[in-house]
Order: C-alpha cells, then sequence, then structure tokens
C-alpha cells in the first residue's frame, strides 16, 4: 500500500510513518503545499500538519499561524486531490476534540454539537476545509500521549523533579489517547467517512491524571497552579489546560476498535 502523509515530522505522523513502514508500505512525505502529482496513485492520504498549540503564546499573530497552518494545507491537499488523474481511495484529516469547547462534565459524542471560542472555530474550519470526491474522515484527537514529546513530554521533566502540579480546580476532564492506540486508530479507519473521536473510553479529570503521573515517577505532587496564574503565564494556551471536555469514542468502539490503553497507566505515562 502507498500512504502519503503531510506531518509527517510531528508526534503522530513519526509514528505513523515508522508503523507503515516497518510492514513494509511506501510512505509518501507531503510539503504543507501539495500538488496532484505527489498524490496520484495514493491509496490513502492522512493529513496531520498543524502549527502547535501549545508551542507559542497565543498573540493575535499566532491564532492566525495556527489556523492557517490547518487549513491552507486541507485545503491545498483537497485540490490535489479532485486532479489528480488517479486519487486516493480515502482522506483521513486530523482534527480535535477542542471542537466541542469547554462542556464540563457532559458526555459528548461525535454526534455532539460544536461548542464557542477560538478553538472550536479553529476545527469547525479546518473540518470544513477537508472536503473532496473520496471518502474523508475527521480525526478529532483528544491529548495523545507520549513521553516523547506533546503535552506529556512537556509535564515529564516538571513531575521528575517534584513540581507535578494539577492545573487550576483538576476537576475538568481531559481527554487523551496513547500515541500506540492513536497510531492504530488511524490505520483502522481508512475508507471511514466523518468525525470519530480519537480518545481512550474513559477521559480522566486533571486531578486524577496528576495524581497517576506522579505515581508513575515516583515524586509527589501536591502544587496546585491557579487558573488566573496559567492565564497570565500561557495566555490563551490556558484555555486549552483549564477546559473540560469530556469526549467519548463512540464510532471507534462501533467500528470494532480495540484499544491497547484504555487506562492512564504507568507505561502510558512513561514508555
Amino acid at each position: 500500500m502507498k500512504v502519503a502523509i503531510t506531518g509527517s515530522s510531528g508526534l503522530i505522523g513519526t509514528a505513523l510513518r515508522e508503523s507503515y513502514e516497518g510492514d513494509g508500505h511506501t510512505v509518501v512525505r507531503l510539503p504543507r503545499q501539495v500538488d496532484r502529482s505527489q498524490v496520484d496513485g495514493v491509496d490513502v492520504v492522512v493529513n496531520l500538519a498543524g502549527a502547535g498549540i501549545g508551542a507559542r503564546r497565543w498573540t493575535r499573530s499566532y491564532r492566525d499561524v495556527i489556523l492557517r497552518s490547518r487549513v491552507d494545507t486541507t485545503s491545498s491537499l483537497v485540490t490535489a486531490i479532485g486532479e489528480a488523474r488517479r486519487p486516493p481511495k480515502a482522506l483521513l484529516s486530523a482534527s480535535g476534540v477542542s471542537y466541542y469547547g469547554d462542556r464540563g462534565d457532559e458526555v459528548l459524542t461525535e454526534s455532539s454539537p460544536g461548542g464557542m471560542g477560538f478553538l472550536p472555530s479553529v476545527v469547525r474550519a479546518w473540518e470544513a476545509a477537508a472536503v473532496a470526491e473520496i471518502p474523508v474522515c475527521h480525526l478529532r484527537f483528544g491529548l495523545v500521549l507520549s513521553a516523547s514529546g506533546g503535552v506529556l513530554g512537556r509535564m515529564l521533566p516538571f513531575f521528575r523533579a517534584g513540581l507535578g502540579a494539577r492545573f487550576g480546580s483538576g476537576r475538568q476532564f481531559w481527554s487523551w489517547i496513547s500515541l500506540v492506540d492513536a497510531v492504530r486508530a488511524i490505520r483502522h479507519l481508512p475508507g471511514a467517512q466523518g468525525p470519530y473521536n480519537v480518545t481512550a473510553p474513559e477521559p480522566v479529570r486533571n486531578s486524577e491524571f496528576t495524581r497517576a503521573l506522579a505515581l508513575a515517577v515516583g515524586r509527589p505532587a501536591v502544587l496546585r497552579v491557579p487558573a488566573w496564574s496559567l492565564r497570565l503565564a500561557l495566555g490563551g494556551v490556558a484555555g486549552d489546560a483549564l477546559e473540560s471536555i469530556r469526549a467519548r469514542p463512540t464510532r471507534l468502539i462501533e467500528a470494532g476498535f480495540r484499544f491497547e490503553h484504555r487506562e492512564v497507566s504507568r507505561d502510558v505515562l512513561t514508555g
């Protein structure tokens, strides 16, 4: 099989590329501006491009970078697919559970309406750009957990130093998935259509996540970072950590996917 990937050097993209190549498949690493020759004859396209949500403070200019890096790349990709003589059979395009916005304890499935705010508006525009004449699957990722990067990679040094802390009240739900299961889910879904929550079956509260991570590294985590302090230090990025999104992977389970990691365990947090 021949697979083309945008964002192939990111956390998920690297792991996905290595997984496909390890099984003998051919992987084409796509740039952000794609032309039809690069997707012609490809079986599946996986679109993972986008500037990091937590990479910088959300200045007005960086908010535009977050939006444009997703929408422009996706639009370029869709145009290339439409112009290809032998178009791919399926497009899997990254999205996020941020679509739902801050919803407290409400259980959210793929049929739940979108929320309000900057990130929900970005996700709506992102998904709207991914409209093609082939099956399109919107991968609504939760927090993808890997000790080598992402939010967990940034938190681990603080917890290992005994500086772990819950964020705000700690009651907000975090929808998460291990990197291993994120890759397996992508490979499970070619040909699927519409939104899929790519999350573990049971979201956890931030306080539970903090406790599990402290236990995994054998260090205390009795501190609390007040919400106002996070907002002052991180700006808009803080909202992503303080908002509560209790997403369930209803459609992924219905598609027969079996999780390797259903709980926030030690091997997920430190492996």
